[in-house]
């Protein structure tokens, strides 16, 4: 029984080493991505934002003139022109040359220049919600990558320590210090392990692809963070929150 326990301990290590997830090329040698770079590569590439930017441009180029009149217009007026030769202005009976100017109502300037603001300011405000809202994309995408991080090497280093307490197991069954159960729970428990490790792998390749995606570069682009992020010294309270969504959201 004892030699049937080492070949299954054997055959489920051997299992457990071909079918664990290799490590991802994470981008190995390059520079980690910090999340300031990330949020500036995606407000530079996005197409949405490129348009809206657009937008607000024209918008504001056309609120600057608003307030003046339009440009006159030249009117040339003639009479007589034979109907054999229209274009020949000097064969006409008589020519007249004016320019025409249109005037509105007194006020009616004034209106059209704070409407012309106001939709420039709605347009710059929704501009600013769609930064907002790729930013916090960016931000989740992110912080999801460094965890699922996080999480694979936490399980690589309880894989390793498995492998030991197997060995070591096997050690003590062969010389009937544990049961033949023992050593079927450590290489179950090392299974289990196995299974999240995959998981965490598959979650990891997918996060990395949705922060590619935010930010407008091939989907497989390996990703590297740091191994650190920096956390803020205070988080503020309700009220505090409530203000600084106010502030960054004036529709609200």
């Amino acid at each position: 029984m004892g030699k049937f326990v080492s070949n299954l301990c054997a055959v489920l290590a051997t299992s457990v080493l071909c079918f664990a997830v290799p490590a991802i090329d994470a981008g190995e040698g390059s520079a980690p991505l910090r999340l300031s770079d990330a949020v500036k590569e995606a407000l530079e590439k996005n197409p949405e934002l490129h348009a809206l930017r657009e937008r607000v441009r024209v918008m504001t180029a056309k609120a600057k003139q608003a307030p003046y009149l339009e440009d006159p217009e030249i009117a040339i007026q003639a009479e007589g022109v034979p109907i054999s030769n229209p274009t020949n202005l000097s064969r006409a009976d008589g020519n007249m040359i004016g320019i025409r100017q249109k005037l509105p109502f007194f006020g009616k300037l004034g209106l059209k220049e704070k409407i012309a603001q106001q939709e420039v300011k709605v347009m710059e405000q929704e501009l600013r919600a769609k930064e907002r809202e790729l930013i916090s994309m960016v931000k989740m995408a992110y912080a999801d990558l460094f965890m699922a991080e996080r999480s694979i090497e936490i399980l690589r280093e309880q894989m390793e320590i498995m492998r030991g307490i197997i060995r070591a197991t096997e050690v003590r069954y062969q010389v009937g210090k544990v049961t033949q159960q023992d050593v079927f729970k450590a290489l179950l428990e090392q299974s289990e392990i196995m299974n999240q490790l995959i998981m965490s792998e598959e979650e990891r390749r997918a996060t990395e692809v949705k922060l590619n995606t935010i930010m407008y570069r091939p989907p497989q682009t390996p990703i590297q963070v740091p191994a650190d992020l920096t956390t803020p010294d205070s988080i503020p309270g309700v009220y505090g929150l409530q203000e600084l969504a106010l502030a960054n959201r004036p529709e609200l």
